[in-house]
This record gives C-alpha cells, sequence and structure tokens, in this order.
C-alpha cells in the first residue's frame, strides 16, 4: 500500500494539475454511478435525435475529392484496388497479423480477435478494458470497428462499378449499428475511435452515394447516426483536453469539424463547428513544433495526425480561416516526412507506433508516407522540395545517396501529454546500403500485453546504455511515468560525406552520460563513443539491436555481422569490458522486436558490460577486420587506413587517414 502511494505521488507530481484533477472526477464519478447516469438518462440525448436536426443533412462533404483520394493515386494501378476490393468482399482481412471474417453477416464485433472470448455488452461507462487482461488489448476490436476495411470496397466501386461492394459496405454498417445499441458495448468508451469510424462512412458515402444500395432509407439512418456520434464526441471532448492533449484531440476536433458540416442547418451542429474549429486552431499552435514534427515524436503519429487534418482540409465546408493554417501544418510537417524518410522508404519508428491509420489500413508505413508526400504534392503544386537528411530539435540524420544513414535521437520528453514516449535518448540507427542494420525494437502492444508494454519502451530494448540496471526513466502503468528523460545538450555536424554528433543527458542519479557518433562515408565507417561521469564501480550496459535479417559471429573483441547484402564487423576494443550476442527473447528479453504492432519475434542483441572507470569505451562498426587502440590512450582507435581521435579540449572527435 505505501509503494502504491509513493508511485501515485510520483505521477501527480509530474503531471498538470488539470489533468490530474480530470482524471480524479471522472473515477469518482465512475465510481459512484454518476457517469453512467448521465450518459443513460431517460429519454436519453444519446439515443434519440429529432427529426429537424437531420432532414437537411448533407452528406456528400468528400464527395468532390473521392476520386482523387481513392482512385487517382500515383503508383497504384486499377488492378490493385481491385485486387483490395476483391479481398475484402471474400471476407478475407487480417488486423495486426491475425486473420479476421469481415462478411457482413458474420462480422463479431466485440470479438476479442487476440484472445479467446468476446468484450461485454454492457453500457461503456462499466466496462474496465484495461482490467480485463483476460481478453488481451482492447485495440484489435476498436480497430476492426473503425470499418477500414469499408474504404477499398469504396475504392473497388467507383472503379469497377460493382454493385455488390457498395451492398457489402451497407450491410457492415447496418450489422454495426443493429449490433452496436447506443452507448452500450466497447465502441462508445473513446473518442477517437467513434471519430474514425464517422469519417469512414463519409468517405464511403462520397465513393457509393450513386448506388442503389444508398437508398434515401440508409442515407436517413447514417445521418443519425453520424448526428449522435457527434452528441457523443462533443460531450467527452473537454475530457479529452483535460488529460490527453496529443493525437487524440486532434482526433475529435478533426472528426467533429467534419460530422459539423453534415448538418448545416443544425444549431447544435454549429456549436460543434465553431467549438472543433477552435480546438484544432489550438493544436495546430500547441502540437507541432517549429520543425514541423508533431510534438509525440513519433514518426508513426506524424502521419496519423496528418489524415486527420486532410480530412477536414478536403471537406467540402471547412471554412477559409482554418483551411489557412491547416495548409500551412500540412506543407511543413509533410515536408519533414521527405527529409526523414529512410533508405528503405519507411520512416524512424521511433517511440510508439501502432500502425494506426485513418484512411486506408493495409498500408505499409513506406506506403503511406509516399502516399501522404504525393497527396500534398498533388493539391499544392508551389515547387516545394527538400532532400532526405538533416536536423531538427530532435533528430540528426545523415543519409547518402549510397543507402547509408545513421539516425540519432535525442528528442525532449513531451510528458505528460505523451504516453507515447520511450526512454530513448541518444539512440543510434544505422543503415548500411540501404540495408537496416541497427534498428529501433519497435513497440509490440498497449493493454494486456504484461510486462512487455513497458519492456518495449524502456531504455535496454533501445541503442543506448542502462547503468545499475537503470534506463533513463521510469515507466508507471501502461502510458504513463514516473520520471523524465530530458536530454541536457547535443550538438553536429554534417557535411556531404561525414557526419559527427555530440549529446548528453542526466538521467541517471549523480551521473552524465556522454555520447559521440560518428560516420564516414568514404571509409564506411561508424564509430559511437560513451562515457560516463560517475563514481566509480557502477555497472554500465550498452546494447546494439540488430535487423532480425542479419547473422552475427563472435570473434574475440568483434563480431562479425553478415547479411544477404552487409558485411562488416562490430568492434568492442576496451579489454575490460564483457561482450555478449543474445538471440533468443525468452533467455534474453532484450531480443524481443515488434515489425509491427501485435508481432513479436527475435533479433540478435550485442550487449557489451563494464564496471565504471572514468574511460570512454567505443563501439565501432566498419568492414575493417582488425582495429587496434593507440597504447597512449584509450581515446585513440586505428586501423590500416584511419584513426579517430578524441580531444577532450573541444569535447569532440577529428578523423584523419593514415
Amino acid at each position: 500500500m505505501i509503494s502504491r502511494f509513493a508511485r501515485l505521488l510520483k505521477e501527480l507530481r509530474l503531471r498538470h494539475r488539470r489533468d490530474t484533477v480530470a482524471r480524479l472526477r471522472q473515477s469518482f464519478e465512475l465510481k459512484t454511478g454518476l457517469l453512467r447516469k448521465r450518459y443513460a438518462a431517460a429519454p436519453s440525448p444519446w439515443t434519440s435525435v429529432a427529426e429537424s436536426e437531420i432532414s437537411a443533412a448533407d452528406l456528400s462533404v468528400f464527395s468532390s475529392v473521392a476520386i482523387a483520394v481513392f482512385v487517382d493515386e500515383p503508383d497504384v494501378g486499377h488492378d490493385a484496388v481491385c485486387s483490395d476490393a476483391a479481398e475484402i468482399a471474400a471476407g478475407r482481412y487480417r488486423i495486426f497479423g491475425r486473420d479476421v471474417c469481415v462478411s457482413p453477416e458474420k462480422v463479431n464485433w466485440h470479438e476479442s480477435i487476440e484472445r479467446e472470448g468476446s468484450w461485454p455488452i454492457e453500457h461503456w461507462t462499466q466496462i474496465p478494458f484495461k482490467s480485463l487482461s483476460a481478453l488481451g488489448d482492447i485495440k484489435y476490436a476498436w480497430e476492426l470497428a473503425r470499418q477500414q476495411m469499408l474504404l477499398p470496397l469504396a475504392a473497388g466501386f467507383l472503379v469497377e462499378g460493382k454493385s455488390e461492394y457498395s451492398q457489402h459496405i451497407r450491410e457492415t454498417m447496418v450489422r454495426f449499428w443493429n449490433d452496436n445499441p447506443r452507448e452500450m458495448g466497447v465502441h462508445f468508451i473513446s473518442n477517437m475511435e467513434i471519430g474514425i469510424r464517422s469519417l469512414v462512412w463519409l468517405w464511403c458515402f462520397a465513393a457509393c452515394e450513386e448506388s442503389e444500395a444508398f437508398d434515401v432509407e440508409f442515407q436517413t439512418r447514417l445521418a443519425r447516426e453520424l448526428f449522435l456520434n457527434g452528441r457523443h464526441i462533443a460531450e467527452k471532448i473537454q475530457f479529452t483536453a483535460d488529460t490527453g492533449r496529443n493525437n487524440h484531440l486532434i482526433g475529435d476536433a478533426a472528426s467533429l469539424q467534419v460530422i459539423s458540416q453534415v448538418f448545416p442547418q443544425s444549431a447544435e451542429a454549429q456549436v460543434w463547428k465553431r467549438k472543433s474549429a477552435e480546438i484544432l486552431g489550438q493544436c495546430l499552435r500547441e502540437q507541432f513544433l517549429s520543425s514541423g514534427m508533431h510534438f509525440e515524436r513519433s514518426f508513426g503519429y506524424q502521419c496519423f495526425v496528418l489524415e486527420f487534418l486532410w480530412c477536414v482540409y478536403l471537406a467540402n465546408g471547412t471554412e477559409p480561416a482554418l483551411k489557412e493554417p491547416l495548409l500551412q501544418q500540412i506543407q511543413e510537417s509533410t515536408d519533414l516526412l521527405i527529409r526523414f524518410a529512410t533508405p528503405t522508404g519507411d520512416l524512424p519508428a521511433i517511440n510508439d507506433d501502432d500502425d494506426g491509420y485513418v484512411f486506408f489500413p493495409k498500408r505499409s508505413r513506406s506506403a503511406q508516407r509516399e502516399w501522404l508526400v504525393k497527396l500534398r504534392d498533388r493539391h499544392f503544386r508551389d515547387g516545394r522540395r527538400c532532400h532526405r537528411g538533416g536536423s531538427d530539435d530532435d533528430f540528426d540524420y545523415f543519409h547518402h545517396e549510397t543507402g547509408c544513414a545513421v539516425f540519432v535521437d535525442h528528442h525532449g520528453d513531451p510528458f505528460p501529454d505523451s504516453g507515447h514516449n520511450h526512454a530513448s535518448l541518444l539512440q543510434v540507427l544505422f543503415w548500411l546500403d540501404g540495408e537496416p542494420v541497427l534498428v529501433d525494437s519497435g513497440t509490440y502492444g498497449y493493454n494486456g500485453t504484461g510486462p512487455l508494454r513497458n519492456q518495449f519502451r524502456g531504455t535496454s530494448c533501445h541503442n543506448a546504455l542502462t547503468l545499475d540496471g537503470r534506463g533513463q526513466a521510469e515507466p508507471s502503468r501502461g502510458f504513463g511515468w514516473l520520471s523524465l528523460a530530458n536530454p541536457a545538450s547535443f550538438s553536429s555536424d554534417m557535411s556531404a560525406s561525414a557526419f559527427s554528433f555530440f549529446g548528453e543527458h542526466r538521467c541517471f542519479d549523480s551521473a552524465v552520460h556522454a555520447r559521440h557518433v560518428y560516420w564516414n562515408q568514404h571509409h564506411r565507417v561508424l564509430a559511437i563513443r560513451d562515457s560516463l561521469a560517475c563514481r566509480d564501480d557502477r555497472v554500465a550496459r550498452q546494447f546494439w539491436h540488430l535487423s532480425p535479417k542479419l547473422d552475427l559471429q563472435e570473434d574475440a573483441k568483434s563480431v562479425l555481422v553478415t547479411g544477404e547484402n552487409v558485411e562488416l564487423r562490430a568492434h568492442f576494443p576496451t579489454p575490460d569490458s564483457s561482450i555478449g550476442v543474445h538471440r533468443d527473447r525468452k533467455k534474453f528479453p532484450e531480443c524481443a522486436y515488434s515489425p509491427a504492432y501485435g508481432v513479436i519475434e527475435d533479433k540478435p542483441v550485442i550487449c557489451q558490460s563494464w564496471q565504471t572507470d572514468g574511460e570512454a569505451r567505443w563501439a565501432v562498426f566498419c568492414s575493417d577486420a582488425f582495429l587496434t587502440v593507440a597504447t597512449t590512450s584509450k581515446d585513440v582507435l586505428q586501423s590500416d587506413s584511419w584513426q579517430i581521435a578524441f580531444e577532450a579540449k573541444t569535447n569532440s572527435i577529428r578523423f584523419t587517414e593514415r
């Protein structure tokens, strides 16, 4: 009891006051039944709507852009569109690596998917989904209920005009409405899920409004469901603003803004429109950094929020006063997707990335990034161009045309409004000739994953180091933290053929960790120097997470790293440290790797351990088979063709050819 109380005090000390008050208020209302009473009043405003509110509904908010978004995608042929539609029409669909039946007559909206069993059909205020660990991660069921599997059918209908596609869409939506009475079940817990679902329905209408399946009766039911969705989001959006001023608030406000445009004659909907426009404006000012990066510092969420912004920008009822800042943010944030594209066409897997999409969920991250870039170029032909690589307040990235790239993460902690942060300061990612070498471990899952959730967020699952077994910050629950991980200082220099970086942090008790990173393109050598300013005899462990496609073979103080197109050697020249190569996550948990949400496999990990003694430790990745340390100093490394010297006076690395 004492330890739980101590953890609570730590959390309260770090959180915003309004965040704490809002959460405590909701917990009190939940325990006393007041929350359910508010949403279950009779006659309930959450289950009924006056005919006058929806009689003049205009569902065609996306109709003018449907073909451009669904069909006229660069590099996506009609054959691919039709193939995806046929797959969905046959009832075949995958959610986070698991097969799910999506035939309208068979789909089970409450199925756990990840585990056996179904989520309860009770009033949403009475479902403690985080505590029902036997059912696993609720995100699986939420993902199904987003109904994004309907979007390929909508695209297929535009291309082929097959009535079975539009009929499939109608039957799926009606099945969902009938199986999910208003406010009952897990699909009314999260505003964002309700919002994405609403946007999907409107995009489907834009594609299929001329079909027989979308008749007057169906349109009337659709308008009613959308209006009630808008009312629910509007009622709960203040709680989101108080406890989650992050991608959730953007999602809530964006979907509410679009829904409000469906009902131009409704006084209630016009209140939603003004309120959501105000919140979106605040989000654009507060949630995006000067670089264009969303403050959660996740490239996955960068794409996710961009898709929400696109929905508002493309809706035909968005006011010019809102479109102008949306345009500017879309431009700046999309430029970032170009600058930080990896040699494989993906984006660095920094912080949480749960494969979230508003549009087409079957896309890979690289396809989503490319689609967002080309969507921007198609709508805004202003000649904007930017190159891959560069620096901003959070990342430094060297990217050569040969496919060699080095990425250093030194992002500031976005706490308390982002629970999607990882304790990954000074992490290094590395690609050689287009192939990933040093990788991020990934995300795996949120709820129902036990200790794996915090394991993947922790420092040891990143290319960083721990001290006395402690990481840079202590996680709490699934999205909370008991301490912060902030960089102390950093600097970098970049040319066409070389990159150097220096950064440090003071996240460890009474210790400073400093890291130097140097890459030379001509000699193809990556050198990383770690030093710890602390008392002697503390235990430091340095982790290097390698792509699961690579094979490792130990040899004295080096490791041979090979793959289909990769051959290099990892050197650890300090004599008084131990090197271990691990491949099995059951024996060495840090070997866990999550290439996609909900997917876990093994990857090789190199771990260097030593007792702190005031001396620096090096890790060098290069093609040289032999590497020696100069006898006069541990701050000099050399091979037959080059030498790296650390200069203490300038706190820099000097590279010379021999």
